[in-house]
């Protein structure tokens, strides 16, 4: 079992994208788009493609058959975080005393950009409820093959993987969202993570 014992300094994290809200920060979205905004389900405001309704009834992406494909072929894989409630702030529950510091985030859905916009909420709260666009993380060695390897494997299941950061054998079990200028500790996220 792959609890994260074995994450080391320098160690990559390369996610996985999520197909958006994947059921995690369902009663913010509810109570900012519906109650707050006024949208109905049926509304299809701009920037979405399709109703409020469709968005928020999405299905999760299951990663268990890409993982599978990883362990199977033997990957240097030392942990696995599920990018649920909390955001990225689920990478510190890898057992292991390190920080994780994010240097590239993918794009969030439209969904995601409404949500921020209509209830006027901070970066900071945003990515401690919402995985903001990414479902799962794999952390391996610093390996650019291991990196192709994932990003093989996770698009052949329709998954464009991404590398996000690396591992700072710190001690602090922070999270450092580098483009956005927050640092996580704990179950929350505040200003100031930019630098070293």
């Amino acid at each position: 079992v792959i609890v994260g014992k074995e994450v080391r300094d320098r160690d990559l994290i390369v996610g996985l994208p999520s197909s958006g809200i994947h059921a995690s920060g369902l009663t913010l979205a509810r109570r900012v788009l519906l109650d707050h905004a006024g949208l109905s389900p049926q509304d299809k405001p701009a920037p979405l493609s399709r109703s409020v309704g469709e968005e928020l009834l999405e299905p999760s992406v299951i990663y268990a058959r890409p993982m599978r494909e990883m362990l199977a072929r033997g990957l240097p894989i030392t942990g696995l975080a599920n990018i649920t409630g909390g955001g990225l702030l689920n990478l510190p529950r890898l057992e292991t005393e390190a920080s994780y510091v994010i240097e590239n985030l993918p794009e969030p859905q439209p969904i995601f950009r409404l949500i921020q916009e209509r209830g006027q909420v901070s970066d900071a709260e945003m990515y401690r409820v919402f995985n903001m666009g990414v479902g799962f993380c794999v952390v391996v060695r610093p390996d650019a093959a291991v990196v192709e390897w994932i990003e093989r494997i996770g698009g052949e299941h329709g998954l464009k993987a991404m590398l996000l950061g690396y591992v700072r054998a710190d001690g602090k079990r922070q999270v450092v969202v580098k483009p956005k200028g927050l640092v996580g500790v704990g179950s929350e996220f505040a200003p100031g993570g930019g630098s070293e």
